[in-house]
């Protein structure tokens, strides 16, 4: 044999013995997104974002705790001595309690602005989860794409490998120029090239898989074909669904419902509270011991402090979220319409093909190493042939990808359940 052709082998067998000797787990597409809903790392985060927000909530609900005073006052501890002669004294002691009272409403705005906080961030997660979806589903059909197009990379070297051996049959017989069988070889390794490529690209796309779904091997496989599924509905039902279904679309506007509120909070801020006390006083003198009580109110006088920094925080923040909203949803109106616009080529293209093209131009390349191995074509035209088919299958294969890859992010964009 060659030399070149026995290394050639010896680097396919051991291609093929590493990829037998794995165990592979076959998933499919609804069961890899589930997997990665469960063990992404970025989405336990972010839900632990939820859990955060909530406990912000719970604060926000909490009341001022009330302030308990004790006073021990005009003791005799220096030694003075107090007598009805230097009229010293008396001791006093007391027990006093003081109470906050929050007025102008100021805790039911801040639980509003807690409660409206924890639904931005179950929207922002919800809106992660529908991103992650996709990302699952893109990586599926990119295995699968991977897939198919190693197994005609393979039946192809296959069939230029058969024609590379029998060329060196002829040309040992005398029956073969030995340029035709330097020109099969080349076909060859170009063809093996295209393998080891195809190869290359099939496990970039298991291990983009494994990070999403944090498995340690990257040994799967998806069972699934393309999808055949059709979106319902036309470009205006797309973007429709888009801004009223979006998660994101729905955060960003609870973030302007959040911010309106916190305006309200931060002008209840600068208005006054109360504080409330009670004292309860005993005197101890050598004149005798007396009992009272006594009351407070203390209030603040807002000559300085009316928290007009944070009212206008608030409100520039308010402003910014509604252009933010109105930028946003331009945005996702473009994306739809760009995304609706691939799917509808996609669609188009992936029609184009006739149900028996590839059985025909298979059937062609089929004829054509038949013909050749009897003589009656030539090598190229039998390299025309092969080259023709894997270039066709191809351009279906990417054509399935392509159609699979719009329809997904379809669903994606316009807010639609995905799964």
């Amino acid at each position: 044999m060659h030399p070149r052709r026995l290394c050639l082998l010896v680097i396919v067998l051991g291609v093929v013995a590493q990829l037998s000797g794995q165990s592979v787990e076959t998933l499919t597409i609804n069961r890899a997104v589930d997997e990665a809903l469960k063990n992404n790392i970025n989405l336990i985060a972010q839900k632990l974002d939820v859990s955060m927000a909530e406990a912000q909530v719970a604060t926000a609900r909490l009341r001022p705790n009330p302030v308990l005073t004790l006073d021990a006052d005009h003791l005799d501890l220096l030694g003075t001595g107090f007598s009805a002669a230097n009229a010293a004294g008396p001791e006093e002691y007391s027990v006093r309690g003081d109470y906050l009272i929050e007025m102008a409403g100021k805790r039911g705005k801040r639980i509003q602005v807690a409660q409206l906080t924890r639904d931005v961030t179950q929207q922002n997660l919800v809106n992660a989860i529908r991103t992650l979806i996709l990302d699952v589903q893109n990586a599926c059909v990119d295995l699968i794409a991977a897939k198919e197009s190693l197994q005609v990379a393979k039946e192809s070297h296959e069939a230029l490998h058969k024609v590379s051996e029998l060329n060196r049959v002829r040309v040992k017989a005398g029956d073969l120029a030995q340029v035709e069988l330097a020109r099969a070889e080349l076909a060859e390794l170009q063809s093996f090239n295209a393998v080891r490529q195809a190869e290359a690209k099939w496990r970039a796309s298991r291990i983009q898989l494994q990070v999403l779904l944090r498995r340690s091997t990257p040994n799967l496989d998806v069972s699934d074909t393309f999808t055949t599924a059709q979106f319902n509905g036309t470009e205006a039902d797309a973007i429709n669904n888009a801004l009223t279904l979006r998660p994101d679309i729905h955060a960003m506007r609870m973030d302007v419902d959040r911010a309106s509120a916190n305006v309200k909070l931060q002008l209840a801020q600068g208005k006054v509270d109360l504080t409330l006390g009670s004292e309860f006083r005993r005197q101890d003198g050598v004149n005798g011991r007396g009992n009272s009580l006594g009351f407070f109110l203390a209030v603040p006088l807002p000559v300085f402090n009316r928290n007009q920094g944070e009212v206008t925080r608030a409100r520039l923040e308010q402003q910014q979220l509604a252009a933010k909203l109105q930028a946003l949803e331009e945005q996702v109106t473009g994306d739809v319409r760009t995304t609706y616009d691939q799917y509808a080529t996609a669609h188009e293209v992936l029609s184009s093909f006739e149900s028996d093209a590839l059985g025909r131009a298979k059937s062609v390349r089929e004829t054509m190493d038949y013909s050749y191995r009897r003589g009656e074509a030539s090598l190229l035209e039998f390299l025309d042939a092969t080259r023709a088919y894997n270039d066709l299958f191809q351009s279906y294969i990417d054509a399935e990808a392509e159609y699979a890859h719009s329809y997904y992010g379809l669903q994606s964009v316009s807010g639609k359940d995905q799964k």
